[in-house]
């Protein structure tokens, strides 16, 4: 075994389960926006524009706003994704 498979058999897999959903919500998102390179190569100017505008934008089931904790969540399931090579 790895060290890489150790730590990703760590890893809780309902703190997966929720960044793989934050990711998908994001590249769902950045579609909508007619923006189709993978989200790991987009450059850091546009990724920061486009982060921002989803925080501020992005809306629950009906139109609802997320929770500040919700959105803090997102937050931490991108810098996880972008910044600590959680990519998948």
């Amino acid at each position: 075994m790895t060290v890489d498979d150790f730590i990703n058999d760590q890893e809780n897999k309902n703190t997966k389960a929720k960044t793989d959903r934050n990711i998908i919500l994001l590249k769902t998102f950045l579609q909508m926006k007619n923006e189709f390179r993978n989200v790991e190569e987009l450059p850091s100017a546009n990724l920061d524009e486009f982060l921002s505008e989803f925080i501020l934008t992005v809306r629950a089931n009906e139109g609802k706003d997320y929770e500040p904790t919700s959105l803090r969540g997102m937050r931490n399931s991108f810098c996880k994704f972008f910044f600590l090579g959680k990519s998948r």
